[in-house]
């Protein structure tokens, strides 16, 4: 069975040892009619010249849906699965075809860095402690301000590090959104009425500067021990702090959390989990970020990691309470019931 074949039986919860004379395997409802007497899929024996992997038919009055996996996929929201387009034998070693396999390992390395002029590590600041900040915190990551360097001072500064080696820097504003607002729109003005080389910066939530690579680094990486088993993943710093809070995981060596620095994991950082010996992750991304959940747990699931997904509905993992983190995580859901769930409920509105 090849890939995209198991992934559409897992799909339609379809049993393969009951089929028509002419192949059809029925029982799974039809993503366009939602009957689930007259829907069937047949399972395609690929060769060179036969590529489609799967057909599928609805007989049933006026749906007549009919066709290859292209069509499927994309309507069930697994087009993303088309990309490896390989033929692969059951007892046969997954092939990752989504990534180049022959890059060296020396692409996922980054150069160490420096930390901003001024750089001074702080154990407490009022910006983060009024966000949820513990005191273990500040000793647990690398924070600092500095008053030296214009563009950061007043930004609160992590440090991102690997082998104990800074290898790069995210800034967080310490400004409100209404003074952002009110500072950047004030900014458009000035930049309307002055020469391109006069103009100046608006002010952003994050400032990263130094052009470092950040698709291929973790927020984390270094918590990693040999004892870790299971990973969590969010997008953002203070989405990683506050798991690390309500779950305490500065004491726990079998579950860290790490961030990837927005929505999207990168062929270098799931090179870098597979370094540290991670089989298991749980990708759990901002609501917004559904499509991005579907993709990248089934690319993770390609390079032989376990994956779990946890939904959050309405809140950030950097807003949940200890309750309701406990709630997601005890409701996490495989790549392919999450992105049946989410197909249902786009389908009826919600």
């Amino acid at each position: 069975m090849t890939f995209i074949q198991k992934k559409v039986v897992e799909y339609f919860q379809l049993n393969t040892n009951y089929k028509s004379a002419k192949g059809w395997i029925y029982g799974g409802k039809c993503p366009w009619c939602n009957n689930s007497d007259k829907f069937g899929v047949k399972l395609n024996q690929t060769t060179a010249q036969y590529k489609n992997q799967i057909s599928y038919n609805c007989f049933h009055g006026s749906c007549q849906q009919r066709g290859s996996e292209f069509k499927l996929l994309n309507h069930i929201g697994l087009g993303h699965l088309l990309k490896h387009g390989e033929f692969i034998g059951e007892k046969e070693k997954i092939k990752n075809t989504l990534f180049a396999e022959d890059e060296e390992s020396s692409s996922i390395e980054v150069e160490e860095v420096s930390l901003p002029l001024g750089f001074r590590r702080v154990l407490s600041d009022p910006y983060l402690e009024g966000r949820g900040f513990e005191p273990w915190q500040f000793q647990y990551y690398i924070i600092g301000r500095t008053k030296w360097y214009a563009p950061l001072k007043d930004y609160v500064l992590f440090s991102i590090t690997e082998d104990g080696k800074h290898k790069g820097y995210i800034g967080r504003s310490t400004w409100s959104r209404e003074q952002m607002d009110d500072y950047n729109a004030s900014i458009k003005l000035f930049n309307a009425t002055c020469d391109k080389e006069n103009r100046k910066r608006e002010h952003v939530k994050f400032n990263n500067e130094g052009g470092v690579d950040f698709g291929k680094l973790l927020f984390g990486f270094d918590e990693v021990t040999e004892n870790t088993e299971e990973v969590i993943l969010v997008e953002g710093v203070t989405d990683k702090a506050n798991v690390d809070k309500l779950l305490r995981l500065d004491k726990s060596d079998k579950l860290k959390c790490l961030c990837t620095f927005g929505k999207k994991i990168s062929e270098s950082q799931i090179r870098k989990l597979k370094t540290k010996g991670i089989s298991k992750v749980i990708l759990m991304y901002d609501p917004d970020a559904i499509d991005e959940s579907k993709k990248y747990s089934i690319e993770l699931e390609l390079w032989d990691i376990r994956v779990k997904v946890g939904y959050l509905p309405d809140k950030d993992p950097g807003d949940l309470n200890r309750e309701e983190l406990t709630t997601v995580l005890s409701q996490t859901q495989t790549p392919n019931q999450f992105a049946s769930s989410k197909m249902q409920k786009r389908k009826l509105g919600k």
